[in-house]
């Protein structure tokens, strides 16, 4: 029911209805209707976590993540499960900052024993009031530590001068001291400490991080370091390598004969040898001419060839007592050689030597074509027992009917020719026993042609050899 009221104004009238509602009586409003209660959920800042370190250094920075409650209600308590992982395990730890929400999960990850390489696991969490759980995805990329230093790994505690080192193995590593796999870096050693010279292959490139030295040579004597060094990497040293020099027992020349031209000059290069037969780096050898050699050795200890001929050279090792000697043939300018060769120079009474012939063009350029020589010995102090050709160089033709009166004759020919030195033939001897002494073996050259048919006879040389038989 409405009613109709009337407001006085001057010039209109306003109506106004009002309901019985608004009067106190007739039909009430609806009510507004309540909200749905949501159901406590586990909300974290970050689904998932990267780390990025290298291997066998310090661990990556640890990574924190805020956990809150996405619903109504409580939570309960928060809890972390156990952690899983796609392949090798351990090296994630999870901590809460406390067991209600809002708090915090830390994540911290370790590089202990891992290699470079791609690593995942998963963390689970739980909380008591809420119906789910929650993960967080974490990876980690561990990659290979840089190459920073070397290390000695082995080295020998002494050594002989000039004789070749224990082998030295040094490891290239990374600045925690681990070996770096597959470092293939060059490595070079020196001298640290000491008198010594170190000879050699002093470079050798490292191999999965391992460089191994095993031709490396002190010469000297006393307590020497050795130093390996890279490029970019600190350096590293032996501990103190006692270096000892051998006892010399004898000489050794090059060759059983030393040829040199009228006014030219040639190193003999006798060594000292220690009781193996090797030769004793460091040793000092002097020479001089004996009486009315065709030669003189100058300051150098070089030998001077004076005037066509032969004679003897003496050598010494210096602070010992040691001395030997070897022929010397003094020739006309390039002049071919024709010299034997001896195993021994002291034969016992009733024992056999063996000697090569051997044609030596030096430092000619023409080939000897052709040639006829004659070896001649002391019939009563040596006897002929046999001859062979030798395994390589000439074939000749032997004539043995006077080797019962001390001599025999060869001949060679080659359309080819021959340059260096040759071996001719082989003749072994005996000794026969009626001698005591020196016994000298004579080889002559009767021909010798070139291969342009020219004649090499004017400047070519037999060089005697004396045995002693005792």
């Amino acid at each position: 029911m409405s009613a109709l009221l009337r407001l006085p104004s001057a010039r209109a009238a306003l109506a106004l209805v009002v309901s019985a509602a608004a009067c106190g009586g007739g039909e009430s409003t609806k009510p507004t209707p309540t909200p749905t209660a949501r159901p406590p959920a586990l909300a974290l800042s970050l689904s998932s976590v990267s780390f990025t370190g290298e291997a066998t250094a310090a661990a990556p920075a640890a990574q924190q993540l805020s956990i809150t409650n996405s619903g109504d209600g409580s939570l309960g308590t928060i809890s972390v499960g156990t952690v899983s992982y796609a392949g090798q395990g351990g090296w994630l730890t999870a901590t809460l900052g406390g067991s209600s929400a809002p708090t915090t999960l830390t994540l911290t990850p370790s590089t202990a024993g891992l290699a470079a390489g791609s690593y995942s696991a998963t963390v689970p969490l739980a909380a008591s009031g809420a119906t789910s759980g929650a993960s967080v995805g974490v990876t980690m990329i561990v990659t290979a530590a840089p190459a920073r230093q070397l290390a000695v790994i082995t080295a020998p505690n002494q050594a002989t001068s000039g004789r070749t080192l224990g082998e030295v193995v040094v490891e290239v590593r990374n600045a925690a001291g681990g070996r770096v796999s597959g470092a293939a870096v060059p490595v070079t050693a020196t001298v640290a400490s000491g008198s010594g010279t170190l000879t050699g292959t002093t470079t050798v490139t490292s191999a999965d991080g391992v460089a191994r030295f095993t031709a490396l040579t002190v010469n000297g004597s006393g307590n020497v370091a050795l130093s390996f060094a890279s490029p970019n990497l600190t350096s590293a040293t032996t501990a103190a390598i006692a270096v000892t020099v051998p006892t010399p027992v004898g000489i050794r020349f090059p060759a059983a004969w030393v040829a040199v031209d009228s006014g030219a000059s040639v190193a003999p290069g006798a060594m000292a040898i220690d009781a193996t037969g090797a030769a004793i780096s460091g040793a000092t050898v002097t020479y001089s001419a004996a009486a009315g050699a065709p030669f003189a050795v100058d300051a150098s200890g070089r030998v001077v060839g004076s005037r066509v001929g032969f004679g003897t050279l003496v050598a010494r090792v210096a602070g010992t007592a040691l001395a030997d000697s070897v022929r010397v043939a003094v020739t006309p300018p390039a002049g071919p050689v024709v010299a034997l060769s001896l195993a021994e120079w002291s034969l016992q009474n009733g024992t056999s030597v063996t000697v090569t012939v051997r044609l030596d063009m030096r430092g000619t350029t023409r080939r000897a074509g052709s040639g006829r020589i004659t070896l001649q010995w002391p019939a009563a102090a040596l006897a002929y027992v046999s001859h062979a050709n030798p395994t390589t160089g000439a074939s000749p033709l032997v004539n043995v009917a006077s080797a019962p009166d001390g001599s025999l004759s060869l001949t060679f020919a080659d359309a080819q020719g021959y340059t260096g030195v040759t071996d001719l033939l082989r003749v072994t001897f005996r000794a026969t026993g009626a001698v005591v002494g020196p016994a000298t073996i004579q080889s002559l050259v009767n021909e010798l042609t070139a291969t342009d048919f020219s004649s090499l006879r004017a400047t070519a040389v037999g060089i005697p050899y004396t045995v002693q038989l005792r």
